[in-house]
């Protein structure tokens, strides 16, 4: 890994993202939900028939998450010549997740919003830094 501030800032990103991965593939259940969305279990309504609903979406949030994360990891390791391109994007994809993120915000998962779009923001500055 590079200790340039992309580097850190990818590396950081890549170790997030498989962290999040990890939830939403491995952990997902009641009691992740609740820690992670705990406005989603005090909908009216809202139980765990709906996190287990909610499973497969979930599935594939953690493969989009993978995929971040093994760029993200990428980035942290290339050539100095290669890497501003590669943050710049994967950069622009942690910004189109926090897009995603808006919807996320949207039913309250607040943290989710503002990690990615801090994170993308992050990179694609330090991206552009170099």
């Amino acid at each position: 890994m590079r200790w340039d501030l992309l580097g850190i800032v990818a590396g950081l990103g890549a170790l997030l993202h498989l962290g999040f991965a990890h939830q939403e593939v491995v952990g997902w259940g009641p009691a992740f939900v609740r820690r992670a969305a705990g406005a989603w279990m005090r909908d009216p309504g809202a139980d765990d028939a709906h996190v287990a609903w909610a499973r497969p979406l979930a599935f594939n949030m953690g493969a989009y998450n993978l995929v971040l994360a093994v760029g993200l990891a990428w980035t942290a390791v290339a050539d100095p010549g290669v890497a501003p391109a590669l943050g710049r994007y994967f950069a622009f994809w942690l910004l189109a997740a926090a897009a995603a993120a808006a919807a996320a915000a949207w039913t309250k998962v607040w943290p989710a919003a503002a990690l990615q779009g801090s994170l993308g923001l992050l990179l694609g500055l330090a991206a552009l830094a170099r």
